[in-house]
């Protein structure tokens, strides 16, 4: 019987990606996407598709591993919102396995930095949905451990 928790189900439903939320101190990782995926240009955080059969944290592993070439470990859910274009988000706080070098995948990510929350929301370039995550934290429907 497959898991009702959508967080830990396998079972695919329709639209859903997993995001990264990876920090270093009081600073984001944060991509620049290239210009041959959607949202061309765009910063926010890496992440993708959900594949059939693929639990969230899995995605999570897989999509980080493609993009930015690192593990990571998966620490918990943070937040669930939906795109605009209906794609429910899972937002995952996660951490680099020690010793990586993050090293991305130019046909997804164009470029990465370290950015601060009011640094990501002063870029003009800032993807909507990134935007949204951070206004809600920043009105407390969420919070991130560790954050001060």
């Amino acid at each position: 019987m497959p898991s009702s928790n959508p967080i830990h189900s396998s079972v695919r439903r329709p639209f859903q990606a997993s995001v990264a939320i990876i920090r270093n101190g009081e600073k984001y990782l944060a991509i620049k996407r290239s210009q041959t995926v959607r949202a061309p240009g765009k910063i926010c955080f890496p992440g993708g598709g959900v594949e059939p059969g693929e639990t969230i944290a899995a995605a999570l592993v897989r999509e980080m591993q493609e993009e930015i070439g690192v593990d990571v470990k998966p620490l918990h859910s943070v937040w669930v919102s939906q795109s605009v274009r209906g794609c429910e988000l899972n937002w995952w706080l996660a951490e680099i396995v020690a010793g990586q070098q993050i090293t991305p995948n130019h046909d997804e990510v164009e470029s990465w930095q370290w950015m601060t929350c009011d640094e990501m929301l002063a870029s003009p370039d800032l993807l909507d949905s990134n935007h949204e995550f951070f206004l809600a934290l920043k009105r407390g429907e969420f919070s991130i451990p560790g954050l001060s």
